[in-house]
């Protein structure tokens, strides 16, 4: 299991508002979501936290008012009914969802 799946999965089944920004790891590339944010600088920006499975953990402002528009795509956990697991939280980016369990993250395409 790696720390990224575990933190994921808890952040995104937290009660209350919940949204993650998809990132790109500065050190190998990889495509993640972030599990958390903090709005700095009296509410004109937003940092979010990363944390990569190749165990890089860094901090980047996603939207600032000089910016204008967010850096990444973000997403909002929402119910999906799984035949298999019942009600759960997924992710949907476009037209794909992604079920973050503590073990892995699988991805489905859907249609809009």
């Amino acid at each position: 299991m790696s720390e990224y799946t575990q933190r994921l999965h808890k952040f995104i089944n937290k009660n209350g508002f919940v949204r993650t920004f998809y990132g790109e790891c500065p050190t190998c590339g990889k495509h993640v979501f972030s599990i958390g944010d903090d709005v700095v600088n009296n509410n004109t920006a937003i940092k979010a936290k990363f944390i990569c499975s190749c165990g890089r953990k860094w901090k980047e402002t996603v939207y600032s008012r000089d910016m204008k528009k967010y850096k990444y795509r973000q997403t909002i956990p929402e119910d999906y009914i799984d035949p298999k697991r019942g009600k759960v939280k997924v992710l949907r980016l476009s037209n794909r969802l992604f079920l973050v369990t503590p073990d892995k993250i699988m991805s489905k395409e859907v249609k809009k």
